[in-house]
């Protein structure tokens, strides 16, 4: 997935949750960030029960500044 894609995909997420809410189980900052933690957490069973080659990440640090900057642009 290429940035144009990942942005329109963060679009799309965002704009499907302004008009369903209840599509959503976290729908506040709080319970995403502590869903998407638990998620990485546990990542590596979901890429072997969907069959699917784990990704390897080397650095996560621009994940890190995507969320932490997501919190506070404008």
């Amino acid at each position: 997935m290429g940035r144009d894609e990942f942005v329109a995909l963060l679009r799309a997420l965002s704009a499907r949750l302004g008009k369903d809410p209840a599509a959503y189980q976290n729908v506040t900052s709080e319970a995403l960030l502590d869903a998407m933690a638990a998620w990485v957490e546990d990542s590596d069973g979901y890429y072997a029960n969907t069959g699917s080659p784990e990704p390897k990440i080397d650095d996560w640090r621009p994940v890190a500044d995507l969320i932490q900057g997501g919190l506070v642009y404008e």
